[in-house]
């Protein structure tokens, strides 16, 4: 039986993915982004008008939504048979720490902190800031080993935010600035224009860019996480927030979110959840009803 559920459930995923890639390209579909951007114009100017302050949520987003040590697990032997892929000790941490909150004890305290220890080894400190390197090739975006992504700087600062929660080591806060101030350095080509004329973060530096959505939201998140304990990167939060509410438009189609803008065909109902995920922990941080809206719409 097994195996009948297995293959039943590709097949619907198959389906939703082909059905999700031919809505997003459909003639209709220009169209309805145009109606798309005019709404999310209405919501940046909420914004701007309340200019909401930000805050920070203990919690970071469940990876898994259902079965969250499942997950753990199946990244744990990924992390296994790369463990200079400075994302996993990251992401490990992250949900480590989630199952801390859920059930606390000093031996999940004790695992989250060695993932990020982990993390720490992987960082290379420069004048710009802290890198960390993807040590292999990757063909599809054409980049070659060594290369840095927005994704990772990201969940780096979050994942040292939640170390000097557990802690109060300043060192960790230090380290989470430091993640994202060498995002911030354009000479680093992780800090781009975006598809209308603003501030972007890539996940895959490429050329031509990739303006993948998930990486660019997991470093928006990890900035306005990072304003809730310094408020000089508050400036930067709100900008990368605009940017994300003028572009989303591009990525839209009904209830569908695009994976990126340079390589549609890899959308994907899996990815959708991520956006889902995603957007309403950005509705959270930012206490703000439209997002939690959208977030509704795209969960269907």
């Amino acid at each position: 039986m097994k195996g009948i559920s297995y293959i039943l459930k590709s097949v619907y995923l198959r389906w939703q993915t082909f059905l999700f890639r031919w809505s997003y390209n459909s003639p209709k579909a220009a169209k309805d982004r145009s109606t798309f951007q005019s709404k999310n114009d209405r919501i940046l100017h909420h914004h701007l008008a309340l200019k909401t302050s930000f805050c920070f949520c203990n919690s970071f987003i469940s990876f898994s939504y259902n079965d969250e040590l499942s997950l753990y697990h199946k990244e744990k032997l990924a992390f296994d048979r790369n463990p200079k892929n400075p994302i996993y000790p990251a992401i490990l941490g992250l949900l480590s720490y989630n199952l801390f909150l859920r059930s606390p004890a000093e031996a999940r305290k004790k695992q989250c902190l060695t993932h990020i220890y982990k993390l720490e080894t992987l960082g290379i400190f420069e004048e710009t800031g802290l890198k960390f390197l993807y040590t292999f090739d990757d063909p599809l975006y054409g980049l070659k080993a060594p290369w840095t992504s927005g994704i990772c700087q990201g969940l780096a600062c979050s994942a040292f935010l939640r170390a000097y929660q557990l802690t109060q080591e300043p060192s960790y806060l230090n380290k989470a600035k430091s993640a994202i101030d060498f995002v911030l350095h354009a000479e680093n080509k992780l800090l781009i224009t975006g598809p209308i004329s603003s501030k972007w973060v890539e996940e895959y530096p490429s050329n031509p860019p990739s303006f993948v959505l998930n990486g660019y939201l997991f470093f928006l998140i990890s900035i306005i996480e990072l304003s809730t304990f310094d408020k000089s990167y508050t400036p930067h939060a709100e900008q990368f927030l605009e940017s994300f509410i003028k572009n989303l438009h591009a990525y839209q189609y009904k209830h569908f979110i695009a994976y990126g803008l340079a390589k549609k065909r890899l959308s994907n109902v899996l990815y959708q959840k991520i956006h889902a995920a995603q957007i309403h922990h950005l509705a959270k941080l930012c206490n703000d009803e439209n997002l939690l809206e959208l977030n509704h719409l795209i969960s269907k």
